[in-house]
């Protein structure tokens, strides 16, 4: 922000004002807002100079620093305000003469528009009206609407790049609209020729900003603008609105005082007229742009997490109250980052807050928050096929599954339809479990006996699963059904077989199985032979009802030798067992 202001010695000026046509005010002010007032009304008619008549308490009043100019006296403040880019001013102890007024390009462009004296500009001048008619021709609607339309597309047009002196023009309107640069003078020079062109009552105003929100930027002196909507004076800043991102932010758009106080400081002894206190973001704001209004660190969660879920990629929020996470980025972004927001661009205005450009997670994810919530999703995943997900939990439900060992978590997991329940990874930092090319099983059956995992074994064992899981029903331990479990297992075939505890949860993998069939009847027994004859293996088990059992094994075997030879086998060995009424051949040729 450049301040250009030149005061002269009393005498030159004295002289010059000889010379030169002086407008004078003969009504004396004595106050702040009635030399404001005075200014106005002759920067309005594009005055180059003017006298107004004061008491020299008032002229030492405008000589102090402003509180905050950071160096600028309260004159001019009041100037800058006025439309006037640069001046030479006299003091006197009744009045001050106010000479040589350079008007910023936008204020006197339009001046020159409204009054159909546009011959008075120059070429650039004229350059610049053409190009800001062509941008109004697009704005219609609604007062709001205009506005609204004009910010997004100068947005859109112009970059933020900082003015190193007063030569170029990037500190006002023809910078903005011809060249596509400017600073925070030449975005509000902009803004106030093309709202004026449709229509809209614009001002400068100037002071601090302490939450800027363009890269490279330092806290300072500012300028930006206030835009009068439905007779309510609203703060547009324009420059910290265009981030440089796809779509500009509406963190600075048409804020009332309260709220803008908090990023901005202002002279309020020098402003032209009464801002808004508040503003109504449900009017001033399109649907999408509506920032949800929270007050916890749990609405900010919840909000992160319905906008991460719904696929959208930026989310605005508005917090009414001071909390301790408003002043602490690094917990704000912890909080979104419970919510799989990976990466994304992150705002404030104070009780603002816009994340855009929100890239959400790869592939399938889901946000649980209990354990039984963990159990359906992966039910869910399983029964659509899905074997690659990630699933997200709130701080709380993290805070308890994710330890060092993540050993509560994988007990949930032992509960659910994987097949492996430790095949995952997990991030404390963003509170998930990731699983990626995972296998599932059926629901869980809940064993309450060893006679019913002898059941399930019985029913699952003869279609060979490479996995078989269950869960111990209450007050059954995995040591007191382990031999029965494995005597059951080998009967059914089973040549090698481990076993996984998680919890409640027994899984049996992996699981081998031997040449074998399970035999109620002789054919049976017979066509096991042939095949595996056939196939070229020596050896072949037979797990056997009891009846077919004792009919083989009588007379030391006879007839279990008679059926190996009707098969095709001229050599063997056979070995059996009583206790789970097997019969094996092996050395078969």
């Amino acid at each position: 922000m450049l301040i250009k202001k030149h005061v002269v010695p009393v005498l030159l000026a004295a002289l010059l004002f000889v010379f030169a046509s002086v407008h004078a005010d003969t009504q004396r002010v004595s106050t702040l807002q009635e030399f404001a007032a005075a200014v106005e009304k002759h920067t309005g008619r594009l005055e180059t100079s003017f006298s107004i008549s004061c008491a020299w308490t008032l002229t030492k009043e405008l000589k102090k620093t402003s509180p905050v100019g950071k160096g600028v006296i309260q004159l001019s403040e009041i100037m800058m305000r006025a439309g006037c880019d640069y001046y030479t001013v006299t003091w006197y102890d009744d009045h001050v003469m106010l000479s040589g007024i350079g008007y910023y390009a936008g204020w006197k462009i339009l001046y020159c528009w409204q009054t159909g004296t546009t011959s008075m500009l120059s070429s650039r001048e004229a350059e610049t009206l053409e190009k800001a008619l062509a941008l109004v021709s697009g704005a219609s609607g609604s007062d709001l609407e205009k506005e609204r339309y004009i910010y997004d597309t100068l947005c859109a047009a112009v970059t933020y790049e900082q003015a190193e002196d007063s030569s170029g023009d990037k500190d006002c309107a023809i910078g903005a609209l011809l060249n596509g640069r400017a600073d925070c003078d030449g975005y509000s020079d902009a803004m106030l020729l093309c709202c004026g062109l449709a229509g809209i009552p614009c001002r400068y105003i100037h002071g601090d900003s302490t939450v800027p929100s363009k890269p490279g930027s330092v806290n300072g002196t500012h300028m930006w603008n206030l835009v009068n909507i439905k007779g309510s004076w609203l703060i547009c800043d324009l420059t910290w609105g265009d981030d440089d991102q796809a779509e500009p932010n509406y963190l600075y758009f048409n804020l009332g005082r309260r709220d803008a106080s908090v990023t901005y400081y202002w002279n309020a002894d020098t402003q032209f007229g009464g801002i808004a206190s508040m503003a109504d973001f449900s009017t001033q704001l399109m649907p999408d742009q509506q920032p949800v209004e929270v007050r916890t660190q749990e609405d900010v969660y919840l909000a992160a997490r319905r906008t991460a879920a719904a696929g959208l990629h930026h989310l605005s929020l508005y917090c009414p109250e001071e909390v301790l996470w408003q002043t602490d980025p690094v917990t704000f972004r912890s909080m979104l980052d419970y919510c799989g927001m990976n990466h994304y661009s992150y705002a404030s205005s104070g009780r603002m807050y816009a994340v855009s450009n929100i890239t959400l997670p790869e592939g399938d994810f889901c946000f649980c928050d209990s354990r039984e919530e963990i159990l359906t999703a992966i039910g869910e995943y399983a029964d659509a096929g899905i074997r690659s997900f990630t699933l997200y939990f709130p701080p709380d439900l993290a805070e308890q599954l994710l330890t060092e060992h993540s050993d509560p978590l994988q007990q949930v997991f032992s509960l659910s339809r994987l097949e492996t329940p430790d095949h995952y990874r997990y991030s404390v930092s963003n509170s998930c479990a990731i699983l990626t090319d995972v296998s599932f099983i059926a629901p869980l059956p809940s064993c309450r006996s060893a006679e019913e995992i002898r059941n399930l074994l019985r029913q699952e064992l003869p279609a060979q699963p490479s996995s078989l899981a269950f869960l111990l029903g209450d007050g059954l331990s995995f040591e007191s059904v382990r031999e029965e479990l494995s005597t059951a297992a080998f009967s059914l075939g089973v040549s090698t077989l481990s076993h996984r505890l998680a919890g409640s949860r027994v899984t049996l993998y992996p699981v081998y199985y031997d040449n074998y069939c399970i035999a109620n009847s002789e054919a049976e027994v017979l066509s096991l032979m042939e095949a595996t004859r056939n196939s070229g293996e020596n050896e072949l088990r037979a797990y056997c009802s009891g009846e077919l059992y004792a009919s083989l094994c009588e007379n030391n075997g006879q007839r279990f030798f008679s059926l190996l030879q009707q098969a095709g086998f001229q050599e063997y060995q056979v070995y059996h067992s009583d206790e789970i009424r097997m019969i094996m051949a092996d050395s078969l040729r």
